[in-house]
């Protein structure tokens, strides 16, 4: 599948490619495929509360890495997933736009990197905080 959202996550991640990826970043995107630094921070929700959008981008991408874990029946467990004994290495890449929004995740096993895109199905805190920061841009 070949959404406008997913092609934006996609240059996104070729943005990023050698880049120094220590801080969480919020990217502006422009047309023309040129893309700006408009917050880094160690804290996610920190760079997304102090990210500046202008008002000519077109869209908004999200750069963040940390753990994931599985859940138990649907439900998220008890235990943090950093701390969960199954945890993997999630880097995450998403992109919001008027269109909606796609993810795509490197998820590192120990048998490999697994790659996996979303088509705006992401839910949870960093989805919706995301989805407020498009929302609440001064246009």
């Amino acid at each position: 599948m070949n959404t406008p959202t997913i092609v934006h996550a996609r240059e996104l991640l070729d943005f990023l490619d050698g880049l120094d990826r220590s801080k969480a970043g919020v990217f502006a995107m422009f047309d023309g495929g040129s893309i700006k630094t408009i917050s880094l921070n160690a804290d996610i929700y920190q760079a997304l509360d102090s990210a500046v959008i202008p008002p000519s981008a077109i869209a908004v991408g999200v750069e963040t890495v940390g753990w994931a874990a599985p859940l138990t029946d649907g439900e998220i467990g008890e235990v943090p997933p950093s701390e969960h004994p199954d945890r993997v290495r999630v880097h995450m890449v998403s992109v919001i736009n008027d269109d909606g929004a796609a993810s795509i995740l490197e998820i590192t096993r120990p048998e490999g990197i697994e790659i996996v895109e979303d088509y705006g199905n992401a839910s949870g805190t960093l989805a919706l905080a995301i989805e407020q920061m498009w929302e609440n841009r001064v246009r």
